[in-house]
């Protein structure tokens, strides 16, 4: 498995003058989870991977535990990043699941548990039924496991209704999306969904589609938006667009930590400028 991520980022970890956490600007990293399972990837390069074994999920979480770091809710991200770093240690974390698996009711959930940490979860309700849902071989959460996590702590957000790239949608079929995705989470779980999660590739170098995805969350209730962007939350970044942190099985600690200290946030400038150079292309072939 390439990991040529991994290497320029502990690369950098190492050569850069890192300042202690209490003396820079808070910025929150906002941990993207999918499956916690055995489940193997296949993807050649590991920064695909959208799974993680629960021994290195594990190790995670109990990292965070031991190293000091505070995990507060999404909804708590924006008020602390605009709170000064006096008088405490400035290691804040939040935790989030996208796709509503079923595994992280069996192997997340209880690991969370045991640390004490919070988490929020998206969910994609066309796949959310009383019944285990499943996408060839991959089983969902029930609502009734729904409900259950939720009476626990577990904070739930919308991942649209269908898990479709949003950006090749009409404004009606996203607005559809959004709503109705919010609406049966509200119904089913008796819960006030105010987060949103974007499914697939983030599309950051369209403003135009960014403008307009904006007003249809705002319209629809939510307050807060989630992408696929790399970095970590900083003051100052779009409520609702805002950066997280893959991580899979490949993050053994070291990854891990660098992730968590701001020495990933490097690649955000990388994928916004392969998204831009692939759209350029793809207009200059449609116009041929």
């Amino acid at each position: 498995m390439l990991q040529p991520d991994r290497h320029a980022t502990l690369l950098w970890f190492r050569l850069r003058p890192f300042l202690d956490h209490a003396g820079r600007n808070r910025a929150i990293p906002i941990l993207m989870y999918h499956g916690v399972s055995d489940r193997d990837d296949m993807h050649r390069l590991s920064y695909f991977v959208t799974n993680t074994r629960p021994e290195v999920f594990r190790k995670h979480m109990e990292y965070l535990a031991r190293e000091g770091y505070t995990v507060v809710r999404l909804g708590d991200v924006q008020a602390m990043l605009n709170t000064p770093v006096n008088g405490d240690n400035g290691k804040y974390v939040a935790i989030t699941f996208d796709d509503g698996f079923a595994d992280f009711h069996t192997h997340a959930y209880p690991i969370l548990e045991k640390f004490g940490h919070a988490a929020t979860v998206f969910l994609p309700t066309a796949f959310i039924s009383d019944d285990q849902g499943e996408d060839p071989g991959r089983e969902y959460l029930t609502w009734q496991q729904v409900r259950a996590l939720a009476g626990k702590g577990v904070e739930f957000g919308s991942h649209t209704v269908t898990h479709r790239q949003l950006r090749s949608e009409s404004t009606k079929e996203i607005e559809n999306e959004l709503r109705n995705s919010r609406e049966e989470i509200n119904k089913q779980a008796d819960l006030e969904v105010k987060y949103f999660s974007y499914p697939y590739a983030f599309p950051d170098d369209d403003d135009r589609f960014k403008e307009n995805l904006q007003r249809i969350l705002t319209r629809s209730g939510y307050e807060i938006g989630v992408s696929t962007r790399i970095g970590c939350a900083a003051r100052g970044d779009n409520p609702f667009y805002i950066k997280r942190l893959p991580v899979n099985s490949f993050d053994d600690i070291a990854f891990f930590k660098a992730k968590l200290e701001g020495a990933y946030d490097w690649l955000h400038a990388v994928q916004y400028a392969s998204k831009s150079f692939r759209n350029r292309l793809k207009g200059k072939r449609t116009k041929r």
